[in-house]
């Protein structure tokens, strides 16, 4: 894996969008307390508003609930139901940036995570990674309380309350 850039590392201004077979977004909760169960949305879309300094000014993103995948078809099935995503009549996750901030070598991206139309305050610490011939790779890693978010079904013993979100995108300027 590729080392980390500065924050002041300089990228094209204008607006860049998330080319998503080539993105990721992880979401990794605590199963009894001892086991991580990760999956993945689909990413239909994704852009970044990139200011005249070459830094970020505004994250929009558009998550697909409906193809949340484990790897276990039963879990994916009960995730995807009403019980958590209800992802039949809320088939977006929404995440848009209300502020971002430069913290020594990271930018934090704070903004609002919507699951089921409900939104819920998440700060991103967001790296470039690399910025090579027209494409910006970014990680991106924040954590949100499932309760906040109106996913609060089983306990705290069975599922973990919060849930640490993981992104890789690959950006593409125009």
């Amino acid at each position: 894996m590729s080392t980390p850039t500065s924050a002041a590392q300089t990228i094209r201004p204008g607006l860049w969008s998330a080319d998503p077979q080539r993105s990721r977004a992880a979401c990794t909760v605590k199963n009894f307390l001892v086991l991580s169960v990760t999956g993945a949305f689909p990413i239909h879309e994704a852009t970044v508003s990139v200011g005249p300094d070459g830094g970020p000014v505004e994250v929009r993103a558009r998550l697909d609930a409906t193809g949340f995948e484990t790897g276990n078809a039963k879990r994916d099935a009960h995730v995807r139901n009403p019980d958590f995503l209800d992802a039949d009549r809320h088939p977006d996750v929404l995440f848009a940036s209300t502020e971002v901030v430069r913290e020594g070598d990271a930018w934090l991206i704070r903004g609002l995570l919507t699951i089921k139309e409900r939104a819920t305050p998440i700060t991103l610490t967001t790296r470039t990674v690399r910025v090579a011939e027209g494409i910006a790779t970014v990680w991106a890693t924040g954590v949100v309380d499932r309760y906040e978010a109106g996913l609060t079904y089983g306990n705290n013993f069975g599922v973990s309350r919060l849930a640490t979100l993981d992104l890789r995108v690959e950006l593409a300027h125009g």
